[in-house]
């Protein structure tokens, strides 16, 4: 009866190996039709809009003494260097304060040539603002521009100050910025 038992044992090992080699077998069989296929690692970016002035951070104007009648122009050359499609550039006043702004005429023209602070072979101006500094323009959508650029595109702009013969104008101060916008289109 031992004997039989000790068969029988040998008998269900022998089976349960080979089942589990038979499930090793199918195992690696059935890995050996998978297929596979992978993108590689994708990447983006988004584009730039980048425009830039000749003015090396230094202020246009920086004026005093000024009297009646007083004219001032000035200069500067923009340039895009994006990478997308812009819409047109608009200029706006960065900021006004102070009660001299109600008394002095601004012309802000566009054209070519010249470069910052040097009007020299200044040409081809097109008015873009003409009326009180406390008048001009906040916002890009308010602004004054038919510039579209190109990467590598420049322009130069005029801007005259003429301070108005008023009474009471004395002793006035006014501080103000200009902004160069584009945005993408």
């Amino acid at each position: 009866m031992a004997r039989g038992r000790a068969a029988s044992t040998r008998l269900m090992t022998v089976s349960a190996a080979v089942l589990v080699t038979g499930f090793m077998v199918m195992s690696v069989s059935r890995a050996a039709f998978t297929s596979t296929t992978t993108n590689p690692t994708n990447a983006m970016a988004t584009g730039t809009l980048l425009l830039t002035d000749d003015d090396l951070d230094v202020a246009m104007f920086t004026l005093a003494g000024l009297g009646p009648g007083s004219v001032t122009s000035k200069c500067t050359t923009v340039t895009y260097a994006g990478s997308l499609s812009a819409a047109a550039v608009h200029i706006y006043a960065g900021g006004i304060v102070g009660p001299l702004a109600t008394m002095v005429d601004v012309v802000i023209e566009s054209g070519d040539g010249g470069s910052f602070d040097d009007c020299t072979g200044f040409t081809n101006a097109v008015v873009l603002y003409s009326g009180l500094m406390s008048d001009l323009p906040t916002t890009y959508a308010t602004g004054a521009g038919t510039w579209v650029p190109s990467s590598g595109d420049s322009r130069t702009y005029r801007v005259t100050l003429t301070v108005q013969d008023e009474p009471g104008g004395a002793g006035l101060t006014a501080n103000w910025g200009l902004v160069w916008e584009t945005q993408s289109i």
